[in-house]
């Protein structure tokens, strides 16, 4: 007998097919092809035989007793292919791939092709049974090969993509300490007929780092993105360009703080002299940030300041946000004397000694 298998429809650049590891059976024992798929049996008897190939979920079957030559035809399988960003692994759309084909002694390039530009998905039809490997165009390494099985119809595989990577770090001025993003308003679009909002959250090839003030953004292209900064230190609006690739570092300016502390006995005289303690909150509890000591005119000044919640000694706090350039706190402290109560006692103390009465006098203040 022989047997001679043959798949249906190729449009692929396939070169040489290896169809080895086909599984069929005859009389109830199973074989596996060669490379040729050509099946050939001799038997020496004129018995029943019979012979089956399970193809796809199809069973082909030849009951036969003499000599039989026969054509099998193998229906094709498919790949579903998703291409995703490296690191991120969310959806890359409109990119260019290889698929290639192991022949059971080389591998070949046998199609170019292009994820759609809306869902990062491509279909490949008309692929046989064995190891292929899906990548980014020039990206081919044979370490990454997948394998098509006898019973696999449609495979699926992603492949990663290695993205122009454009990182923005913002920054407090001299301090290389970043601006914690929730704390003022921002946001990246680009500019055509109007302005449009691309993003202030994360999501899909934008990855926002607030705590440590960085935006990351993937596969920029062409487009001519902007960084806008709304209300800082004063400025209405500052604009920043964003390029495609590498590393936008972005400075903002710290911020001051000028106490003013008066007596509450005038309200006008200053508090000279007072040892003055600065906190900030941590997101646990207030950690002391140094100490300050008022001047002639009862003001401290505290320069380089970061934007969140403060306070000087257990005065109430308060917090110094986006908009603040310089923040200005004034205090109405209470001295001591003031403190004390200058409450006047007149005790009388009589004496009946008979005909002469004695008085003591106390005065008693504190």
């Amino acid at each position: 007998m022989e047997v001679v298998l043959s798949y249906a429809g190729l449009d692929l650049d396939f070169g040489t097919i290896d169809y080895s590891g086909i599984s069929y059976f005859i009389d109830g024992v199973e074989y596996f092809t060669d490379a040729s798929g050509i099946i050939q049996h001799v038997f020496n008897n004129e018995d029943d035989h019979t012979f089956t190939l399970l193809w796809h979920g199809v069973l082909t079957t030849f009951a036969f007793n003499t000599t039989i030559n026969e054509a099998v035809i193998l229906e094709t399988k498919e790949v579903e292919v998703n291409s995703l960003w490296n690191e991120i692994f969310t959806s890359a759309l409109d990119i260019d791939f290889e698929v290639w084909y192991y022949d059971g002694t080389t591998w070949s390039l046998i199609e170019n092709a292009t994820t759609s530009i809306l869902t990062g998905e491509a279909t490949i039809l008309g692929l046989v049974m064995g190891s292929f490997v899906v990548c980014q165009v020039g990206g081919f390494n044979a370490l990454n090969n997948f394998t098509i099985d006898q019973l696999t119809t449609v495979y699926t595989t992603d492949f990663y993509v290695d993205a122009d990577k454009t990182i923005i770090d913002i920054e407090y001025i001299g301090g290389n300490i970043p601006v914690d993003l929730s704390l003022f308003s921002w946001e990246i679009g680009w500019e055509g007929s109007q302005w449009y909002v691309i993003a202030n959250t994360s999501y899909d090839g934008i990855i926002i780092n607030e705590a440590l003030g960085t935006i990351t953004i993937y596969n920029i292209q062409d487009i001519a993105w902007k960084l806008r900064v709304f209300d800082y230190a004063g400025v209405p609006m500052t604009e920043y360009s964003i390029t495609n690739g590498g590393l936008l570092e972005i400075e903002l300016s710290t911020k001051s703080l000028s106490a003013s502390l008066v007596w509450s006995s005038d309200g006008i005289s200053p508090v000279v002299g007072m040892d003055l303690e600065l906190f900030l909150w941590n997101g646990t509890d207030f950690e002391s940030i140094g100490t300050y000591v008022s001047d002639v005119s009862g003001i401290i000044t505290v320069p380089s300041l970061i934007m969140g919640t403060y306070k000087l000694n257990d005065f109430v706090a308060f917090d110094i946000v986006a908009s603040d350039l310089v923040k200005i706190e004034a205090y109405s402290v209470e001295s001591q004397l003031e403190a004390i109560s200058a409450s006047y006692f007149l005790v009388f103390k009589f004496t009946n000694t008979g005909t002469i009465g004695k008085y003591f006098f106390f005065i008693l203040w504190s």
